[in-house]
């Protein structure tokens, strides 16, 4: 408790407002903003298919390669130098895009921009592990996850219409850019660190700085087979939605089946990005008021049943060909998206081996294995639509498929748990016979 008082009553609600800032930028509007445009730059620029794709997998192949040093890291150095810097580099490297026209330069800069959010994305979250506790943590991570959809929501809505306004899309770089640096900047400023052993999601396996360490914190990690099992949920449901985010405008203006123009992807992302902000605040806290009994059993079951219906409405709408359906599906299927999207993580940060305290570690895996499906899935498109235009659509509808391993993976886990608590509820009993 002194430890609590010590870092402020309200400190909590600032680091949470920064998180949010943090990642309403880098993967929300400035992620975004790249998508929808990515098309009119390669246009711009004189790069073929190939050259395109390879930009398109240049960050999130930065982020697999670091991500895993990245959240080691942040569990081990200090939190708060290590994330205002890496802030103004991002913004740094995306003010740096302007000033190149070779596609191997720009993928390069792409692929370090990945390097330096490989550090951001975790961060952010183990913010969240640092200050909210048990019962706060769904809640807090749902207002995190719903500043993403947000900046994507504007990205998408205005990213063509304000490089339209701006005169180019170098400039809108340039302003986005800035807008990174002064986060960073503030970062330092208002700001505070806060040590591992002090986390607000606690453990009992964390009682002490010598409970921690790298080889310590990985073991107690990996050892754990629920985690595995959040980490394979979470790598084809969110690795397939940020395959959607990246390649789908790309998919919509160069399959002919779709054929739309550069500004109308974004509009359907939008109905998406708009409903799932929406469900990413709003499910958490209805979860907890309306099912408050047996209220880890209800988050994991409501849990399932949206990751399946989710995957079965974005197919009919992706499978459809029609932009009206697939922007009615997309905004049905955001809002199933605050129920299952969220929930592989803050399960796997609940478990007892992880917490707060071992966040970026635990982190640090689940974020590589969800890159390197990213990586993969928008590779394949790439290829496909590289190989084939006319093929973009079918591929992104057959990659869909994968999301229903989510809710089969949480099934698992739960009973998995069910059977590991039965097991030690009977040991006791006959601990307590023997006795």
């Amino acid at each position: 408790m002194q430890a609590t008082q010590s870092y402020g009553k309200n400190m909590k609600w600032v680091m949470l407002i920064f998180a949010c800032l943090i990642f309403f930028a880098i993967n929300g509007v400035i992620y975004t903003t790249f998508n929808v445009l990515l098309v009119t730059v390669a246009t711009d620029l004189g790069w073929s298919d190939a050259q395109r794709g390879i930009v398109a997998t240049a960050y999130p192949t930065g982020m697999i390669w670091f991500v895993f040093i990245a959240g080691i890291a942040l569990d081990k150095f200090n939190f708060k130098r290590m994330m205002g810097s890496l802030m103004v580099i991002t913004g740094v490297l995306v003010i740096l895009r302007v000033f190149t026209q070779d596609a191997t330069v720009f993928a390069a800069l792409m692929f370090i921009y990945g390097a330096a959010t490989a550090f951001l994305v975790p961060g952010v979250t183990k913010i969240i592990g640092l200050w909210f506790d048990q019962k706060q943590l769904a809640v807090a991570n749902g207002i995190l996850t719903s500043s993403s959809p947000l900046g994507q929501l504007c990205g998408n809505l205005f990213g063509v219409t304000w490089a339209n306004m701006l005169g180019s899309w170098q400039t809108l770089f340039v302003i986005t850019g800035i807008f990174a640096i002064l986060i960073g900047v503030a970062f330092f400023i208002f700001t505070k660190n806060r040590r591992n052993v002090d986390a607000a999601l606690s453990s009992d396996t964390v009682k002490s700085e010598k409970d921690l360490g790298v080889i310590k914190n990985l073991l107690s990690v990996i050892r754990m087979p629920q985690m595995w099992m959040y980490i394979l949920a979470n790598f084809a449901f969110l690795g397939v939605v940020y395959t959607l985010s990246y390649q789908l405008p790309v998919v919509m203006q160069a399959d002919p089946t779709w054929g739309l123009a550069p500004g109308q992807p974004g509009q359907i992302l939008a109905f998406n990005n708009f409903s799932s902000m929406i469900g990413y605040t709003l499910v958490p806290i209805l979860i907890a008021r309306i099912f408050r009994k047996n209220y880890e059993r209800n988050y994991k079951v409501i849990a399932i049943c949206a990751a399946a219906l989710a995957t079965t409405i974005s197919i009919i709408g992706l499978s459809s060909y029609n932009a009206g359906t697939a922007s009615v599906c997309m905004l049905i299927s955001g809002l199933l998206y605050g129920a299952c999207l969220p929930a592989p993580k803050v399960l796997m940060l609940k478990l007892p081996g992880v917490s707060g305290a071992r966040a970026g570690t635990a982190l640090g895996v689940y974020i590589t294995l969800e890159r390197v499906a990213q990586s993969l899935f928008v590779g394949v498109l790439g290829a496909s639509i590289a190989a084939n235009p006319a093929t973009g659509g079918s591929t992104i509808v057959a990659i869909l498929f994968l999301q229903y391993l989510s809710p089969v993976m949480i099934a698992l886990a739960m009973v998995y748990e069910h059977f590991k608590n039965k097991k030690r509820k009977a040991a006791v009993q006959e601990a307590g016979t023997k006795a």
